[in-house]
């Protein structure tokens, strides 16, 4: 396993809570950005030294603006106005980096497009979202907990999101995690290692336990009692080979769930 230091956004966002699952479809290539760059040596007209390529060979600049190269084979550049981006169609449009192009190991993501967002109402209070393959047919699914909105059929449950092979969300199936919360904690993790992910929810009485049942679907809840468990984690905590679990409460600080202790 490794970590991959992505370029951060220059401003933070706040979200608000929004009442159901919001999905879209993105693709694209990632390319090796460069170290911020003066705007004052962005078009000086000066010599400059052979264009970056990225890992494909293709150039990353054109008149000192960022090359976008998409999906589809084509590429853009921010127009000279700024007011938009402009198609590069030749090789030889593509001009030299500005000086002081320094390279570097971060990396993001241009050339893509956001679909419209797609909405799935729950009918109660979304708490906790988790994404992984719980159906088992190796497309990750988008697993949500609810707590309580005065909705006895869709309160304290698991909604199960399916992902279709166009990479949108399938209708959800939802199942009672059979305890009551405020706040959930949520990790998929093989507890039974069948090679298809489980479902734990935290809740205000232990964790829930909800395998997958090898058709698609999950197994009714299996409570395992503690306390409040507000957040997750899996992990081999005592090197036997098998997953235990760490939840975290609210005022109660760590609890360790052995993988022995587990149904």
């Amino acid at each position: 396993m490794y970590l991959r230091r992505i370029l951060a956004p220059t401003a933070r966002h706040s979200a608000s809570m929004l009442v159901g699952v919001v999905s879209a479809t993105l693709g694209g290539d990632a390319v090796a950005a460069p170290e911020p760059i003066s705007p004052a040596l962005s078009r000086t007209g000066a010599t400059q030294p052979s264009a970056p390529l990225d890992e494909l060979g293709r150039a990353l600049w054109s008149e000192g603006s960022r090359v976008h190269h998409r999906s589809d084979g084509t590429a853009w550049a921010k127009s000279s106005a700024g007011d938009g981006l402009l198609a590069v169609e030749t090789a030889a449009a593509l001009a030299a980096a500005p000086p002081g192009w320094g390279g570097g190991p971060e990396t993001y993501d241009v050339g893509y497009t956001l679909l419209s967002y797609v909405a799935h109402p729950t009918g109660s209070w979304p708490e906790a979202v988790a994404i992984g393959d719980v159906t088992g047919d190796g497309l990750a699914d988008v697993v949500m907990t609810t707590t309580f909105y005065f909705d006895a059929v869709n309160d304290y449950h698991v909604f199960v999101f399916p992902q279709q092979s166009s990479g949108a969300l399938g209708a959800p199936t939802s199942y009672p995690y059979e305890a009551m919360a405020n706040r959930n904690g949520i990790v998929l993790v093989d507890l039974d290692e069948d090679c298809v992910l489980d479902v734990v929810v935290g809740h205000g009485t232990g964790i829930s336990i909800l395998l997958a049942d090898g058709t698609g679907g999950l197994k009714p809840a299996a409570v395992v009692a503690g306390p409040d468990t507000d957040t997750l984690a899996a992990i081999d905590v005592d090197l036997d080979g098998h997953k235990d679990l760490i939840g975290l409460s609210w005022s109660s600080g760590a609890t360790i769930f052995g993988s022995t202790s587990l149904p």
